[in-house]
């Protein structure tokens, strides 16, 4: 370099260097990139500087035939250079310094430096000891601490030096982040050589700061057409931690599933990072994702972390056309529709969103070119726009376009052919002839499952309608209809019941093959035939009826009702008294009706509760019969007198029986009517005999003794009947005989 006095290394040592040989003076303020250099006008020429052997971290330096004159250093302009180019601008302004100040330096001309390394971490505590300054070639006690450029204030805070002992201590807290080196000028003159010991203390990093992002949070749109490798920048991301302790990964936490986007990281520097989102090879799609919701997490060597959220909005391009929900449509149409008639719907479907997604339908005219049809273009309707002729064209094979709304529209087709159908314009003729032995549709109800009962013949001159649908309705279950090989059969299905119908109204429907199809229907009626399978029967099991036993001959006592099911003459039902009832003599039963009569006195006496079997007989033939069970109650009437057991009764009482004794008990004979009527007992004597002190007993008939008599008497006894329910009172007599003994 071409500077005055400038440092520099030769062959990794440090020398001092005269400039250019052979320069008479030296310009004024001529500039050098690390600052401005003044000197005098007057002709100061140097010798070549001369470097001796070096050791480890040290240079020694000489200079000869040095002659200074007001010489000025002025400090580099700019703060940009490293600490290294301040540490040696600032010695050279120290040996020029030093020089000037020591006359015994400067007659001797000899001057050393060294150089000396200690480091710390950046979270020592205040008062820590860094180091002890001390070398082979040097040691404490040091003259003097040098401030200078290289030793800014951020340093002299920093540290303490004892110079007596070279000890290096901490005065105030570490952040490497803020100032990494320090650098510290000792001198030292232990004879008449100069030196200095150039002390750098390196600040050691710790994981104390976590990787920062530029934003935490950032969206972006991007339109799904990215090409690949598309970049969106994300800014940087920064950690002021050296080494393992700096940003170590870089990647995406979340969202990304689809594996669209990758992440390129680009080193700005030591601390920092740039960031950029690139598109994959897979092509984005608007359809599939809309939104992506990006984490992008940034992690030092010690595990802290830091995240970034990336919204990013897809942008819809027109990149689907639409697309028919048929690659080919087929729709029958009869020749004689009507024109504007609706005739079939079309429908195809846009991905796209928005103005790209709207649809609007056409008909390729080059395949229409008559116009036979149009379209309705939102709805996709197509109508017969003119009237059509079967004999004339018989089919069309249209193309439809769906063309979407975007700014570069596109298009999608499909096919629509129209067949034309000849119209059928007569029905079917249906006839139906009943077999011989069910004239008129009369089916006796006993006839076998299975039975033909019926033929159908159809007939169409125009469409083949033997060949068409055909429907028998309202059959309820009985009949059914069977092609044979030559016709078609109505046939019994399940067994008949007439008593559930009677008859079955029915129609026959036939769908030919015409178009449109045509139908045909014949009502016929099947009346079913009453067999006589039901007998009578009667609306109770059992009847009871009450009758007084006065009662007059023909005296209707009851009325039983008899049904049956059957029709007619099955059905019709006659009454009559089964042979064998009891007192059958005292009853008739009218044929017709089934009222119950006497037809003879009742005598309660005989039988109070006589029991008639009712029978019911239908007209089939063979008939069928019903019965039920009439219980009569004949109620009493009170026309019979108390009958005793005996009309004379004959005892012997001995004379001495006690008062109080009975010497006799009389009954009467009970009546065989369920009523039980009271009985009244007394006692008369007949005139002109002795009496004999008896009494009686009226409830109980027992007669005891109430005064003694030594003699025979001849008693008679008349025993009167009362009861409440008698219309009289009716009295017998009786005849007591009593002899009296010792």
């Amino acid at each position: 370099m071409k500077t005055l006095n400038n440092l520099h290394r030769v062959h990794g040592h440090l020398a001092l260097s005269s400039g250019e040989r052979g320069m008479q003076g030296f310009k004024t303020r001529r500039k050098h990139k690390r600052g401005y250099y003044l000197s005098s006008h007057q002709h100061s020429p140097f010798s070549e500087t001369q470097s001796c052997s070096m050791r480890e971290q040290s240079t020694c330096l000489y200079t000869q035939n040095l002659y200074h004159r007001d010489i000025k250093y002025v400090f580099p302009s700019s703060s940009h250079h490293s600490p290294t180019s301040w540490i040696f601008s600032t010695f050279y302004l120290l040996v020029v310094v030093v020089m000037c100040l020591s006359p015994v330096a400067a007659q001797n001309g000899e001057i050393k430096q060294y150089s000396f390394e200690l480091s710390i971490r950046e979270d020592a505590r205040i008062g820590s000891v860094v180091g002890e300054v001390r070398g082979d070639r040097f040691a404490p006690p040091y003259n003097r601490r040098i401030r200078s450029q290289a030793t800014d204030n951020r340093t002299l805070n920093s540290f303490a030096v004892d110079l007596a002992t070279g000890i290096v201590t901490t005065t105030d807290y570490l952040n490497r982040e803020e100032k990494d080196l320090h650098t510290i000028i000792l001198t030292y003159m232990p004879s008449t050589t100069l030196q200095f010991v150039v002390v750098e203390i390196r600040v050691l990093d710790i994981n104390d700061v976590r990787p920062t992002f530029m934003k935490s949070s950032l969206d972006v749109s991007i339109s799904e057409s990215a090409p690949k490798d598309y970049k969106i920048p994300l800014g940087s991301v920064r950690d002021e931690d050296l080494g393992a302790n700096s940003t170590q990964t870089i990647e995406i936490m979340s969202g990304n599933e689809d594996n669209d986007f990758i992440l390129e990281v680009k080193n700005s520097s030591n601390v920092e990072k740039i960031l950029d989102l690139v598109v994959t090879n897979n092509k984005l799609n608007y359809e599939r994702t809309q939104l992506y919701t990006l984490v992008i997490r940034a992690t030092d060597g010690g595990g802290q972390y830091s995240e970034m959220t990336v919204n990013i909005n897809v942008l819809d391009q027109n990149d689907n056309e639409p697309v028919f929900n048929l690659s080919k449509y087929t729709v029958r149409v009869a020749e004689n529709v009507t024109v504007g008639t609706q005739i079939i719907r079309v429908q195809a479907t846009d991905d796209d969103s928005g103005n790209n997604s709207q649809i609007s339908y056409s008909i390729d005219h080059r395949t229409d070119p008559e116009e036979y049809f149009t379209i309705d273009t939102v709805t996709g309707w197509v109508r017969v726009n003119k009237p059509l002729d079967y004999e004339t064209r018989s089919r069309f094979a249209l193309k439809l376009e769906a063309r979407d709304n975007g700014k570069t529209p596109l298009l999608g087709t499909t096919a629509l052919d129209v067949i034309l159908e000849n119209i059928n314009e007569t029905p079917a003729n249906i006839s139906l002839r009943f077999e011989p032995a069910f004239p008129n549709g009369l089916v006796p109800e006993d006839t076998p499952v299975d039975t033909v009962i019926a033929v159908v013949a159809v007939d169409n001159s125009e469409a083949d309608a033997a060949r068409g649908q055909m429907e028998l309705y309202k059959a309820a279950g009985y009949f059914d209809l069977r092609r044979s090989a030559t016709s078609l059969e109505l046939v019994i299905n399940s067994p008949l019941d007439r008593e559930k119908d009677a008859h079955v109204d029915m129609t026959l429907q036939v769908t030919d093959t015409g178009f449109p199809p045509l139908r045909a229907s014949h009502a016929f009626t099947v009346v079913i035939g009453d067999v006589n399978d039901n007998d009578p029967i009667f609306s109770q099991s059992q009847y009871t009826a009450t009758v007084e036993e006065t009662a007059e001959v023909g005296q209707e006592i009851i009325r039983v009702n008899a049904t049956d099911k059957d029709a007619d003459v099955n059905g019709r039902v006659t009454y009559s008294l089964q042979d064998g009832s009891q007192h059958i003599g005292w009853f008739t039963v009218d044929p017709m009706t089934g009222a119950i009569s006497t037809r003879a006195t009742l005598d309660c006496e005989i039988s109070p509760n006589p029991t008639l079997v009712v029978v019911a007989t239908d007209g089939g033939d063979p008939p069928r019969i019903g019965s039920a069970q009439v219980t009569v109650s004949v109620r009493d009437v009170n026309d019979k007198e108390p009958e005793f057991e005996t009309s004379f009764y004959s005892i012997k009482v001995a004379e001495n029986r006690r008062v109080g004794d009975c010497i006799l008990t009389v009954s009467t004979i009970e009546s065989v009517c369920s009523v039980t009527r009271r009985v009244g007992f007394g006692s008369r004597t007949k005139g002109g005999e002795e009496r004999v002190n008896l009494s009686t007993d009226r409830s109980s008939g027992k007669r005891c003794v109430r005064q003694s008599r030594p003699r025979r008497s001849s008693i008679n006894v008349s025993s009167p009947t009362t009861s409440d329910q008698c219309p009289a009172n009716l009295e017998e007599n009786y005849s007591l005989l009593i002899t009296l003994s010792k």
